[in-house]
């Protein structure tokens, strides 16, 4: 593989990461309205951390660091 054809591939990896990035955010707008509709507070403390400790996990487990 060369120069050429590794940078498209991260072209190619960062389209899809920009996809991934609106649908989240998507679903995000969507629980906040649901929240809202429902009189539950927006920001969840524990949610959080479980989805930071899942992140790390994740990343640890791949071995990349």
């Amino acid at each position: 593989m060369d120069l050429k054809d590794i940078r498209a591939e991260i072209d190619e990896i960062d389209s899809q990461l920009v996809e991934l990035l609106l649908r989240r955010m998507n679903c995000s707008e969507e629980v906040a309205i649901y929240k809202a509709e429902n009189n539950m507070p927006i920001f969840n403390n524990e949610r959080e951390q479980q989805i930071i400790d899942k992140f790390n996990y994740n990343i640890v487990e791949s071995n990349h660091i």
